[in-house]
């Protein structure tokens, strides 16, 4: 992520930073429970785990994720969590790091 969009993230102005990402995109939005269905395979909204890279999904994650020694995320269904090490999965995902937040 740029510094411009850092900072226009910082000072509130998420319409310039949204502007910045999608670089020209027409439609930018969250996706709808079905698309989320149909992307990732039947897995329900809420239960989506961290492994997009799976999917053909880019990963982005913030700088901060790895101040964590362990994070805990949905295991494909809302009901399951998994724990493992942050530098574990950064070593397995191979996410793209920035300062999101």
């Amino acid at each position: 992520m740029t510094g411009s969009i850092h900072n226009n993230l910082l000072a509130n102005n998420i319409e310039r930073a949204i502007e910045e990402i999608r670089g020209g995109a027409k439609d930018v939005r969250f996706a709808t429970e079905e698309e989320v269905k149909q992307i990732m395979g039947g897995i329900e909204p809420g239960g989506v785990p961290p492994f997009g890279n799976l999917f053909g999904l880019e990963i982005i994650v913030d700088e901060t994720l790895f101040l964590n020694p362990k994070i805990i995320f949905n295991a494909g269904d809302r009901r399951f969590s998994v724990a493992m090490k942050s530098e574990d999965y950064r070593k397995l995902v191979k996410p793209q790091v920035e300062t999101i937040i």
